[in-house]
């Protein structure tokens, strides 16, 4: 079997058959970590293609964007990031845009959360209040992402692998009830929500994610 393997790297990438047991494994190790990029790419693809008619008419959409720090503003001349933070939101939060504007008014939404997940989570968020500000937005969002990792970390067998022995720097995929991928819960941010209204005239909330 190694010997058609080697064989195969040989043809596919330009090794050499008299490769060292450390060369070997090291052009196997680059295969490898050429697959996973594959994947994850394929999956953002997906995910970018993918559509939402399906959740209803679009009514809204609720935007985030926060101010810059002194170094954000070498990357956004206009002094504002447009988006935030999920893991890092309650730090972001002094500089979250209108946090307090009410957003929507509603008693009772539904949540989908799909990315970056194979099997996705859905719930529902109330408000006392009949209405959900900026801030309760995110946040409680924010909370539900934090709820999600910790679960599919609890549930999977494939664990998440640390930084330092990824062969990308990105999450590996893990087997849990979600099944993530691709990116850990700080790389994940939001740049807007789409407020969606189906046919049984409920709402419905589709992330616009960054990553």
């Amino acid at each position: 079997m190694i010997g058609k393997l080697v064989s195969w790297v040989k043809e596919s990438f330009g090794g050499s058959s008299e490769m060292s047991d450390a060369e070997r494994a090291e052009e196997l190790s680059r295969i490898a970590a050429r697959r996973e990029v594959d994947v994850v790419i394929k999956k953002e693809g997906e995910y970018v293609g993918k559509s939402h008619d399906d959740l209803g008419e679009l009514i809204s959409t609720v935007y985030y964007q926060v101010r810059a720090t002194e170094e954000e503003k070498l990357d956004f001349d206009d002094g504002v990031v447009p988006w935030i933070n999920i893991e890092e939101r309650t730090q972001g939060k002094d500089r979250l845009i209108d946090p307090d504007e009410i957003v929507l008014r509603a008693k009772s939404v539904n949540l989908i959360i799909d990315y970056p997940l194979d099997h996705p989570f859905k719930c529902v968020l109330h408000s006392e209040s009949g209405a959900f500000s900026r801030w309760q937005l995110i946040d409680e969002i924010g909370t539900k992402y934090e709820e999600i990792y910790l679960e599919e970390e609890r549930s999977a067998q494939t664990k998440t692998l640390p930084m330092n022995e990824r062969r990308i720097m990105n999450r590996n995929q893990t087997d849990g009830v979600y099944g993530i991928w691709g990116h850990d819960l700080g790389d994940l941010a939001i740049s807007g929500i789409e407020v969606r209204k189906d046919a049984h005239g409920e709402l419905n909330l589709w992330l616009r994610m960054e990553s």
